[in-house]
């Protein structure tokens, strides 16, 4: 994958590397190309269909459907408040890729973690099916990450970099990189939801004490909460793409750069090259306009 260099004008002395993760595949892009084939090889290799779960615009479900039907899996998907009279782009396509959508409320959805919490649906199937955790995020998942790591210390040997950014969903790239990343090179954690205790507490799951410690965490990320757009946001998105000559989604990596660059700007860090991890994800910037100057609250 490329580094893709630009400068921004509030401080014109910072140079911001993107790593164009988002170029690996037209479709399952991003981390998603490395979290999924775990899951993937694993399905075809027992011939059973895949079961996941997200929310009405979700990268992951996205994702998992299109590649359900390049391996010739049955794909089914727990949608958080699924509205079948009103499907998202995001969820269109999803049926369009042929994974069945089955609804679970706001409610049910907040045990996704635990052990129950998908084994009812399972049992509800036709057929047999392997359990994918939100956003693939697994122990296999996380050590395909590795390699997006080890690809950034090659990467380092040619682009002078000074640290490595990282947008948080369900933490497993972020677990993966810091396991491979090199020691010598910071790494950001930047959780874009409000409340990510959880997630870090998740991350550092599978991670030994010495790898958990080396990661910084970034707070105050969510821009009014997770999924939520607002003018602001909308405003600074279409100044970055303008700026940049680079794609990013509403979600992850656009809230990610705003939070790094006001860092920056602000002289929280005096670093002069950060990198940051394009993930992907740009599906979900179908929903907004940026061309225009309407915005857009709880749009995710």
């Amino acid at each position: 994958m490329t580094i893709q260099t630009f400068s921004w004008p509030d401080k014109p002395d910072l140079l911001i590397h993107v790593y164009r993760l988002d170029q690996n595949h037209e479709i399952i892009s991003g981390n998603k190309l490395y979290k999924l084939q775990p899951w993937l090889h694993k399905a075809k290799s027992e011939n059973i269909a895949l079961l996941s779960c997200g929310g009405a615009y979700s990268n992951h479900l996205h994702a998992l459907a299109y590649a359900g039907r390049q391996y010739s899996l049955s794909t089914y998907g727990l949608v958080r408040g699924l509205q079948e009279d009103n499907l998202t782009i995001t969820l269109q396509d999803c049926k369009q890729f042929g994974m069945t959508l089955i609804p679970v409320s706001r409610e049910a959805y907040r045990q996704r973690y635990s052990a129950d919490f998908h084994r009812r649906y399972l049992k509800n199937l036709n057929e047999d099916a392997l359990w994918v955790p939100e956003g693939g995020t697994d122990e296999i998942a996380v050590s395909a990450c590795e390699k997006i790591g080890q690809h950034l210390n090659d990467q380092s040997q040619t682009t002078r970099f000074s640290s490595v950014w990282i947008a948080v969903g369900s933490g497993g790239t972020l677990a993966g990189i810091a396991r491979s990343l090199h020691r010598a090179i910071p790494l950001y954690a930047v959780p874009v939801m409000r409340h990510w205790q959880d997630v870090r507490l998740r991350v550092e799951s599978f991670l030994t004490p010495h790898q958990a410690e080396r990661i910084r965490w970034v707070e105050h990320a969510d821009y009014g909460g997770f999924g939520r757009y607002n003018r602001e946001s909308l405003d600074f998105h279409r100044k970055l793409e303008q700026v940049s000559n680079i794609e990013f989604d509403p979600v992850y990596t656009a809230k990610t750069m705003r939070r790094m660059l006001e860092m920056f700007v602000n002289n929280e860090i005096s670093e002069t090259a950060p990198l940051l991890v394009h993930t992907g994800g740009l599906q979900g910037r179908r929903s907004l306009n940026l061309s225009q100057s309407e915005a857009w609250s709880n749009a995710f």
